[in-house]
Parts: C-alpha cells; sequence; structure tokens
C-alpha cells in the first residue's frame, strides 16, 4: 500500500510538470482555464448572495447592496461563459490592474518604512516602481500580462510537480527505512 502511495504521488508530480509545461506553452487556454474557474466562482457567489437577500428581506434585515452583488456576479459569470474574446482580454486586464495596486502597496510601505529609518525601505520601493512599470506595460500589451499569467501558473505546477515526487520518493524511502530497522 505504501508503495502504491509512494508511485501516485510521483504520478502526480509528473502530471504537474506536465501541465505546467502546457501551460506555459499554451496561454490561451490557460487563460480560458482561469477565467472558466473564476466564472464559476462568480456564479457560485451570485447564486448565494441573492439566496441571502431574500432570506434576510425576511428578517427585515436586507441590503439592496447584496442582492446588487449577486445579480453583477452572475451577469460577469455568464458573460465570462459566453465570450472566449472577452473572457481572453479581461483576465490579462485584471492580473495588470491588480500588479498596479500591488506597485502603489510597495511604495506606499517603503514610504512607511523608511520613517522608521529601516534601510531595506529602498529595495521596497524599487520593487514597486517596477510592478507599476511592468503593469503599465501589461495594461498597454495584454499579450505580455497573458504570458507572464501562464508562466507564473506553468511554474508554479512545474515547481510544485518536483516538490511532490521529492516527497513521495523520501517518505517512501523514509518508511522503508523505518520498516527494515522495525521501530
Amino acid at each position: 500500500m505504501d508503495i502504491l502511495l509512494k508511485w501516485l504521488g510521483v504520478l502526480g508530480g509528473v502530471a504537474m510538470i506536465i501541465i505546467g509545461s502546457y501551460a506555459i506553452f499554451n496561454p490561451e487556454v490557460t487563460i480560458l482555464s482561469i477565467t472558466l474557474y473564476i466564472g464559476i466562482v462568480l456564479l457560485v457567489m451570485g447564486i448565494f448572495n441573492i439566496i441571502n437577500y431574500f432570506q434576510k428581506r425576511k428578517e427585515n434585515m436586507a441590503s439592496g447592496w447584496i442582492l446588487t452583488d449577486g445579480i453583477v456576479n452572475i451577469v460577469l459569470a455568464i458573460i465570462l461563459f459566453s465570450n472566449d474574446f472577452i473572457s481572453v482580454n479581461i483576465i490579462p486586464l485584471i492580473f495588470s490592474i491588480w500588479i498596479l495596486f500591488l506597485g502603489i502597496q510597495r511604495i506606499g510601505l517603503a514610504v512607511d518604512i523608511k520613517k522608521f529609518n529601516l534601510p531595506y525601505y529602498k529595495i521596497l520601493l524599487v520593487i514597486g516602481i517596477l510592478a507599476i512599470v511592468f503593469s503599465i506595460i501589461t495594461f498597454i500589451k495584454p499579450l505580455i500580462a497573458a504570458l507572464a499569467i501562464s508562466m507564473i501558473v506553468g511554474i508554479t505546477l512545474i515547481f510544485y510537480g518536483v516538490i511532490t515526487i521529492t516527497v513521495s520518493i523520501s517518505l517512501g524511502n523514509i518508511y522503508k527505512y523505518f520498516k527494515n530497522k522495525n521501530i
């Protein structure tokens, strides 16, 4: 049984490496997959918010914002599900805006840290500026953002695939060691 678990871990790791490599070399498919997952989350959250609104309405505690949020989430999910062109273009835009806010936040943090005379504020400042520059580039050229997302997803999957294989083999060897020692 333990050998089976070891090899299942190795196979899972190999699968992650293959999927990660596929993600790197097929950015459009990666973006569409991410969009599908986001669409599912939006749909579920929209349904949840609408149900929540009607339950709270019975108690006179309903907020129109909850209902509005639910409807908007469902509409966005339908848009993402129905139009691949919009989907492929909106995810890189969201990525660009996210990187912009991260850059602004890093610069703000650097300013705060500088007030305490800590030396590493310059690193945060540079990272923040680079993030803002990268976000502007990816906003102007969404293809770069799509490639970056695919690279991040792919590299992460490959990294975790290697880790999974290593852990599976190591745990299998550790188990074998203790089994032979009768510990």
